[in-house]
């Protein structure tokens, strides 16, 4: 998603996001005001495609450059239905007490709280799916 999209401001104009330096990249991220949208999805996207080499295929699902062998697809699909609420308070706990570490406010790394970001979103979303499906 991220080789598609290019800069629509700043000292990177018109540059494709994956040749933008990762530090600029992680600045924009702090600046919700200026990064909303698809620019900040994009952003978003190519700061995890470079964290773990993972990328989105063109409906939008998470590709893993180095598949697991015989991990579950969803490794929320194996909690069970009374479980969901425990798991939600638990991730969302988990997901406070690294905020507090990571956060650029307390001296984190913006990267990183970025990241934590979108994985809480992924998370959830997921949690929700799972609780909706039983």
């Amino acid at each position: 998603m991220g080789a598609t999209m290019t800069m629509p401001f700043g000292k990177y104009w018109g540059w494709v996001l994956d040749a933008v330096p990762t530090d600029s990249l992680e600045c924009l991220v702090q600046i919700p005001a200026v990064l909303q949208g698809r620019l900040r999805t994009a952003v978003l996207d190519e700061l995890d495609t470079r964290a773990y080499g993972r990328e989105r295929d063109h409906y939008g699902r998470w590709q893993d450059s180095t598949p697991q062998r015989g991990a579950s697809a969803t490794a929320a699909s194996n909690i069970r239905p009374d479980q969901i609420g425990l798991a939600r308070d638990a991730f969302d706990r988990g997901f406070r007490a690294a905020a507090l570490t990571h956060h650029p406010v307390v001296g984190g790394n913006p990267g990183t709280m970025a990241r934590l970001n979108a994985l809480a979103e992924s998370v959830r979303s997921q949690l929700q799916v799972v609780g909706r499906a039983r």
